[in-house]
């Protein structure tokens, strides 16, 4: 089951990877530079305060909303490609194929799937709270705290009343944003994937039995008969001299 899970996820990266982006950190960059588009220009010093104060709680807003969806979004993705099963055969020959040597079907094991779930969910929300409290959190600081290059700052002190403003380039902000995630494991990839799907592996042997063993068993059997008779009849027509290419199904 391990061996397996690993190969399908890490099959998967590149779809995983496409997920994190389009859906995570596609959407946090646009919100940043939404944020932070607005001029600060010829303001009063304690308004100026007031609108930077504003765009700073905006961004740190965005960053958590996007910490608190990742762990959600990339689980579900990874579930999502634990519980798809194999595609159905369309030939009799890949069918009878498929009957002679069955695939690995993680989607028969439920248990170990949830456990899988719960633990790459405990994985990433410490990565994302990891990231708030890191690297990000660095990054937000320099930059609302005046000390980062691309906020400059513009007055006139000598009008009556004072101005002041800043000139910002937000699109640096949000990809510096954006990199903080992706440092943080945001990027798609689902670090020390083997070690946690051995743990989630550590299940009473009780719990692996699949649930619908003996229905599937069934079906089989049915689908064996099924096409022993259709090769049967098959015989039957060939002997009667009648044009099998003009039958599709028996």
């Amino acid at each position: 089951a391990v061996a397996e899970a690993l190969k399908v996820i890490e099959s998967s990266e590149k779809m995983l990877t496409m997920v994190c982006c389009k859906s995570l950190l596609e959407p946090l960059r646009v919100a940043i530079v939404t944020a932070m588009q607005a001029p600060l220009a010829g303001l009063a010093p304690h308004v100026l305060a007031l609108k930077w104060a504003e765009k700073e709680a905006a961004v740190r807003k965005a960053c958590q909303d996007a910490a608190l969806r990742w762990p959600a979004l990339m689980a579900d993705a990874v579930k999502e490609l634990l519980q798809s099963g194999p595609v159905a055969p369309t030939t009799s020959s890949a069918r009878k194929a498929l009957l002679e040597q069955p695939p690995f079907v993680l989607a028969r094991f439920p248990t170990f799937i949830e456990k899988v779930d719960a633990a790459i969910r405990a994985m990433l929300t410490a990565q994302a709270e990891e990231a708030m409290g890191g690297r990000l959190s660095a990054t937000l600081g320099i930059f609302f705290m005046g000390g980062s290059p691309h906020v400059q700052p513009t007055m006139n002190l000598t009008a009556t009343p004072p101005t002041m403003g800043f000139t910002v380039q937000g699109e640096h902000l949000a990809q510096n944003v954006v990199m903080a995630f992706v440092y943080a494991g945001a990027g798609g990839q689902l670090a020390g994937l083997e070690k946690l799907l051995s743990k989630a592996a550590a299940i009473d042997d009780a719990k692996w039995n699949e649930n619908c063993a003996k229905e599937r068993a069934r079906l089989a059997e049915r689908a064996s008969e099924l096409e022993r008779a259709r090769e049967g009849v098959t015989k039957m027509l060939a002997q009667e001299h009648v044009d099998l290419c003009s039958i599709r199904y028996v």
